[in-house]
């Protein structure tokens, strides 16, 4: 009998023979530490098929179940995944996430205790953009009680089923199952000294993930507020005087508290504090697509009016929103923020 099952919702646009054997080599490692690996793949039916020929001896790679017909196409993956599982205890986790046997063992053992485990991510590379990552999450985990968002987590398959669907319509779906979870009264482990490997994306994708990035952002008012301002007020007081240029210290500061909180030393290295500075600009970068994206469908527990008249933007954004970011350029993206926002003042007009 396996430990757990280790579920990975997947979907590419074109197939990469380099990444696809890759991820053969992480399935062994994952089959060596005791787990049944199902992989549910999205990917159009030729790329399938070439992943079927190298993956098949490895894990049960499945077609998405098309009875599952949520926006977000990873949530249908995760549905079907556990609906196929034979272990009570599954491991969720993204494409970029990397678990080692130590961390299987660990996650199993809290959920002998717990009904869902919530443990955190850390880079290892040290390129400019995976260390201004390293700073959104040591800032993420100075403000939030509960730390940074994580690409992964463990759960108990009789407890998903027990709670019912959760909303698969918005684009952070990981922290909305656990916030499905938690609105439920399951007992829930928040290991923010619990970390995971996590690869980081290309320079391109990371940039395609910043709208998506300041898109939950939204539902953190303070947070947003206040990083949303400090980058203008510190460009417009270092103007003015530039003794005043010390506010980006602020950012600074903030993301060594994030350091020095529980364990995170061990996994960031001290310099990618000082990459805070970065943070701010991103998030104002971000806020322009954002903006957009607030359109899209929120989750439950972040809807104030929840009998407010939709609009159409759910219906254009399901044909536009690319569920494999990777192959998509972010003209692409801008376009269909252009359009719908054009859609959005016709409906409010």
């Amino acid at each position: 009998m396996k430990l757990a099952t280790y579920l990975l919702p997947i979907r590419r646009a074109v197939f990469s023979k380099f990444e696809t054997w890759d991820f053969a080599n992480y399935f062994k490692c994952l089959d060596a530490a005791g787990c049944e690996v199902i992989v549910v793949d999205g990917s159009p039916v030729e790329v399938f098929a070439e992943h079927e020929k190298i993956w098949s001896d490895l894990c049960r790679h499945q077609v998405v179940d098309p009875r599952f017909k949520f926006l977000n196409d990873k949530v249908n993956g995760v549905h079907t995944g556990v609906a196929l599982a034979n272990n009570e205890k599954i491991i969720l986790a993204d494409d970029d996430i990397r678990y080692e046997k130590i961390d299987i063992e660990r996650i199993c053992v809290l959920l002998d205790k717990f009904e869902l485990v919530r443990p955190q991510n850390f880079f290892r590379d040290v390129r400019c953009w995976a260390l201004i990552e390293s700073a959104r999450m040591l800032i993420n985990r100075a403000m939030l009680r509960t730390a940074d968002y994580p690409g992964t987590c463990g759960f108990r398959r009789q407890t998903f089923l027990n709670t019912g669907d959760y909303d698969g319509d918005v684009l952070f779906d990981n922290e909305e199952l656990i916030r499905h979870f938690a609105r439920r009264g399951t007992r829930i482990a928040y290991e923010n000294d619990f970390f995971i490997l996590k690869r980081a994306p290309t320079f391109r994708k990371w940039l395609e993930q910043r709208p998506r990035q300041a898109y939950e952002d939204f539902g953190l008012r303070f947070k947003t507020i206040f990083f949303a301002a400090l980058f203008p007020i510190a460009v417009a007081l270092a103007c003015a005087a530039p003794k005043w240029l010390s506010i980006f210290l602020l950012s600074i500061f903030i993301a060594l508290a994030g350091w020095l909180r529980g364990d995170a030393r061990k996994y960031f290295p001290f310099y990618a504090s000082f990459f805070s500075v970065n943070v701010c600009s991103a998030k104002e970068l971000a806020a322009i697509g954002s903006r957009e994206e607030k359109s899209l469908p929120r989750p439950r527990s972040m809807r104030r009016h929840r009998n407010a008249k939709r609009l159409p933007v759910r219906r254009l954004v399901r044909n536009r929103w690319p569920s494999d970011c990777r192959h998509r350029s972010p003209r692409l993206l801008a376009k269909a923020f252009r359009i719908a926002i054009s859609v959005k003042h016709r409906g409010n007009g």
